[in-house]
């Protein structure tokens, strides 16, 4: 979409274009080249400050954790610099435009996906029934207590990720307080809402601004008053 003219732009703006997905995927042109996406971190800028100009929401979805080595140290110290080279991508995209709800991913193996039968080479612990493979599946609240099966990557790695995903980026989402509590009515409980979120963004503008992802006490804190709010 970063090679499409302004007139096509202005005409898809003008047919009501109020939000695009992108899979950006990387802030690393390796890592890209890697998965075969056929972009670079250059197409990814480009399209983000189209966006700002046509003011056209972004979802962009980020994918880290792929494996490279039989040695889980080298594949750890690996999958630490994609997420911080995605990170650093991240915060040019919301310096261009704030009016993006990152989403931040684990790379997950699937039988018959491209880097599978190299995931085997590398000693993948594969699961003998299909009802094994939610183990691999990563949720908000299993962030205390997940297990890590996929040797290439920590615990605290895994956690990170999840942890930037499904909490600090949406308080990033400058949206996410209104999509949240568009059908709340009653002022009040709007209003507690309202301060309890602001509450947390402050911590999360904090987080950002340092990149400081332990500790995650207020990430714990979220997940459970967001399971008992019924806010989902």
């Amino acid at each position: 979409m970063s090679q499409y003219s302004d007139n096509t732009w202005k005409l898809m703006k003008q047919s009501g274009l109020a939000c695009i997905l992108v899979g950006a995927e990387s802030g690393d042109n390796n890592t890209l080249n890697y998965m075969q996406k056929d972009i670079t971190v250059s197409d990814t800028i480009k399209l983000t400050k189209i966006c700002a100009k046509y003011d056209v929401k972004i979802l962009s979805s980020f994918l880290v954790g792929f494996p490279r080595y039989q040695d889980p140290i080298k594949c750890h110290q690996s999958v630490e610099k994609e997420i911080k080279t995605t990170l650093k991508l991240i915060n040019k995209m919301f310096k261009i435009y704030p009016r993006i709800r990152m989403m931040f991913a684990l790379y997950l193996p699937y039988p018959s996906t491209g880097l599978f039968k190299q995931l085997q080479d590398l000693g993948l612990e594969m699961p003998k029934k299909l009802v094994d493979w939610h183990d691999y599946l990563m949720s908000a609240e299993d962030a205390s207590k997940m297990n890590i099966r996929q040797k290439w990557i920590t615990s605290e790695q895994a956690r990170r990720i999840l942890m930037i995903s499904v909490y600090v980026f949406f308080f990033k989402d400058p949206d996410s307080f209104l999509l949240v509590t568009s059908k709340i009515k009653n002022v009040l409980y709007k209003l507690f809402l309202k301060i309890g979120f602001n509450c947390f963004k402050t911590i999360i503008n904090v987080r950002w601004k340092y990149k400081y992802f332990d500790l995650p006490v207020d990430f714990y804190l979220y997940n459970y008053l967001r399971q008992h709010s019924g806010l989902g």
